[in-house]
Protein backbone atom coordinates (compact mmCIF):
# COMPACT_ATOMS: atom_id res chain seq x y z
CA UNK A 1 0.00 0.00 0.00
CA UNK A 2 1.40 3.39 -0.98
CA UNK A 3 1.80 6.12 1.59
CA UNK A 4 -0.14 9.29 0.97
CA UNK A 5 1.24 12.48 2.48
CA UNK A 6 -0.10 15.99 2.03
CA UNK A 7 1.68 18.99 3.43
CA UNK A 8 -0.32 21.46 5.53
CA UNK A 9 -0.79 24.20 2.87
CA UNK A 10 -2.10 21.69 0.34
CA UNK A 11 -4.40 20.17 2.94
CA UNK A 12 -5.84 23.65 3.63
CA UNK A 13 -6.40 24.24 -0.10
CA UNK A 14 -8.17 20.91 -0.46
CA UNK A 15 -10.31 21.66 2.58
CA UNK A 16 -11.22 25.11 1.23
CA UNK A 17 -12.11 23.66 -2.18
CA UNK A 18 -14.26 21.02 -0.53
CA UNK A 19 -16.04 23.69 1.53
CA UNK A 20 -16.69 25.78 -1.59
CA UNK A 21 -17.95 22.72 -3.45
CA UNK A 22 -20.29 21.79 -0.61
CA UNK A 23 -21.57 25.36 -0.41
CA UNK A 24 -22.27 25.38 -4.15
CA UNK A 25 -24.20 22.11 -3.86
CA UNK A 26 -26.35 23.59 -1.08
CA UNK A 27 -27.20 26.58 -3.24
CA UNK A 28 -28.34 24.21 -6.00
CA UNK A 29 -31.11 22.66 -3.85
CA UNK A 30 -33.62 25.19 -5.13
CA UNK A 31 -32.83 24.45 -8.77
CA UNK A 32 -32.96 20.71 -8.26
CA UNK A 33 -36.20 20.97 -6.30
CA UNK A 34 -37.85 23.20 -8.90
CA UNK A 35 -36.85 20.89 -11.74
CA UNK A 36 -38.04 17.83 -9.80
CA UNK A 37 -41.38 19.48 -9.00
CA UNK A 38 -41.94 20.37 -12.65
CA UNK A 39 -41.16 16.76 -13.58
CA UNK A 40 -43.58 15.50 -10.89
CA UNK A 41 -40.80 13.86 -8.88
CA UNK A 42 -42.41 14.98 -5.66
CA UNK A 43 -40.28 13.12 -3.11
CA UNK A 44 -37.07 14.47 -4.65
CA UNK A 45 -38.53 17.97 -4.82
CA UNK A 46 -39.62 17.84 -1.18
CA UNK A 47 -36.22 16.61 0.00
CA UNK A 48 -34.43 19.45 -1.78
CA UNK A 49 -36.94 22.09 -0.66
CA UNK A 50 -36.40 20.92 2.94
CA UNK A 51 -32.63 21.26 2.41
CA UNK A 52 -33.05 24.73 0.88
CA UNK A 53 -35.20 25.80 3.83
CA UNK A 54 -32.33 25.00 6.20
CA UNK A 55 -30.41 27.86 4.60
CA UNK A 56 -33.43 30.11 3.95
CA UNK A 57 -36.04 29.26 6.62
CA UNK A 58 -38.13 32.39 6.09
CA UNK A 59 -38.45 32.20 2.29
CA UNK A 60 -42.20 32.12 1.51
CA UNK A 61 -41.71 30.79 -2.04
CA UNK A 62 -39.79 27.79 -0.68
CA UNK A 63 -42.56 27.05 1.85
CA UNK A 64 -45.23 27.35 -0.85
CA UNK A 65 -43.26 25.11 -3.23
CA UNK A 66 -42.61 22.57 -0.49
CA UNK A 67 -46.34 22.41 0.23
CA UNK A 68 -46.98 21.62 -3.44
CA UNK A 69 -44.31 18.93 -3.35
CA UNK A 70 -45.72 17.44 -0.15
CA UNK A 71 -49.13 17.13 -1.80
CA UNK A 72 -47.33 14.84 -4.24
CA UNK A 73 -49.77 15.23 -7.12
CA UNK A 74 -52.50 13.68 -4.97
CA UNK A 75 -55.68 15.51 -4.11
CA UNK A 76 -55.82 16.74 -0.52
CA UNK A 77 -58.73 14.51 0.57
CA UNK A 78 -56.49 11.48 0.03
CA UNK A 79 -53.92 12.69 2.59
CA UNK A 80 -53.73 11.99 6.30
CA UNK A 81 -54.54 14.66 8.86
CA UNK A 82 -50.83 14.78 9.82
CA UNK A 83 -49.83 15.40 6.23
CA UNK A 84 -52.43 18.14 5.79
CA UNK A 85 -51.30 19.76 9.03
CA UNK A 86 -47.70 19.90 7.77
CA UNK A 87 -48.77 21.21 4.37
CA UNK A 88 -50.92 23.90 5.97
CA UNK A 89 -48.05 24.86 8.30
CA UNK A 90 -45.82 25.55 5.30
CA UNK A 91 -48.61 27.45 3.56
CA UNK A 92 -49.00 29.52 6.72
CA UNK A 93 -45.30 30.41 6.49
CA UNK A 94 -45.96 31.55 2.90
CA UNK A 95 -49.22 33.40 3.63
CA UNK A 96 -47.86 36.66 2.16
CA UNK A 97 -48.17 35.05 -1.29
CA UNK A 98 -51.64 35.00 -2.90
CA UNK A 99 -50.86 31.59 -4.42
CA UNK A 100 -50.15 30.19 -0.95
CA UNK A 101 -53.47 31.55 0.30
CA UNK A 102 -55.33 30.04 -2.66
CA UNK A 103 -53.59 26.69 -2.22
CA UNK A 104 -54.42 26.72 1.49
CA UNK A 105 -58.10 27.32 0.70
CA UNK A 106 -58.03 24.54 -1.91
CA UNK A 107 -56.39 22.10 0.50
CA UNK A 108 -58.95 22.88 3.22
CA UNK A 109 -61.87 22.75 0.82
CA UNK A 110 -60.91 19.42 -0.70
CA UNK A 111 -59.68 17.78 2.51
CA UNK A 112 -62.95 18.66 4.26
CA UNK A 113 -64.98 17.84 1.13
CA UNK A 114 -66.62 21.25 1.51
CA UNK A 115 -67.29 21.30 -2.22
CA UNK A 116 -70.03 18.71 -1.53
CA UNK A 117 -71.89 21.09 0.80
CA UNK A 118 -71.30 24.55 -0.63
CA UNK A 119 -71.91 25.46 -4.23
CA UNK A 120 -71.66 29.24 -4.38
CA UNK A 121 -68.25 30.79 -4.87
CA UNK A 122 -67.67 33.55 -2.31
CA UNK A 123 -66.57 36.93 -3.65
CA UNK A 124 -63.50 36.73 -1.37
CA UNK A 125 -62.38 33.54 -3.13
CA UNK A 126 -62.87 35.12 -6.56
CA UNK A 127 -60.82 38.12 -5.41
CA UNK A 128 -58.05 35.87 -4.09
CA UNK A 129 -57.93 33.93 -7.36
CA UNK A 130 -57.78 37.23 -9.26
CA UNK A 131 -54.71 38.23 -7.24
CA UNK A 132 -52.97 34.94 -8.04
CA UNK A 133 -50.40 35.00 -10.81
CA UNK A 134 -51.60 33.08 -13.89
CA UNK A 135 -48.49 30.90 -13.89
CA UNK A 136 -48.98 29.98 -10.23
CA UNK A 137 -52.69 29.28 -10.79
CA UNK A 138 -51.80 26.86 -13.60
CA UNK A 139 -49.13 25.29 -11.37
CA UNK A 140 -51.67 24.63 -8.62
CA UNK A 141 -54.18 23.13 -11.05
CA UNK A 142 -51.46 20.93 -12.56
CA UNK A 143 -50.14 19.58 -9.24
CA UNK A 144 -53.37 19.38 -7.23
CA UNK A 145 -56.02 17.30 -9.02
CA UNK A 146 -59.25 18.37 -7.30
CA UNK A 147 -61.64 19.30 -10.13
CA UNK A 148 -64.76 19.14 -7.95
CA UNK A 149 -63.46 21.86 -5.61
CA UNK A 150 -64.77 25.39 -6.21
CA UNK A 151 -61.28 26.81 -5.70
CA UNK A 152 -59.82 24.52 -8.37
CA UNK A 153 -62.63 25.46 -10.76
CA UNK A 154 -62.05 29.16 -10.17
CA UNK A 155 -58.34 28.70 -10.85
CA UNK A 156 -59.08 27.02 -14.17
CA UNK A 157 -61.80 29.50 -15.12
CA UNK A 158 -59.72 32.61 -14.49
CA UNK A 159 -61.07 35.92 -15.64
CA UNK A 160 -61.99 36.27 -19.30
CA UNK A 161 -60.15 39.13 -20.92
CA UNK A 162 -58.04 39.90 -17.88
CA UNK A 163 -54.45 38.78 -17.50
CA UNK A 164 -53.68 38.03 -13.88
CA UNK A 165 -50.41 38.82 -12.10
Amino acid sequence: MAKFNIDRPRADIIQNADTINNYAREKDHIGIATTALQAQHYATAAAHYFAALEALPDDPVLHYSLALALLGGVRPNRHTQESITEIQRHLGEARVLPEAQVLSVLVSEDYGLFWQRYFDVPASLKSLVDRTNTKRAAEIVFHVPAPEARTWQELTRGNSGKVRG
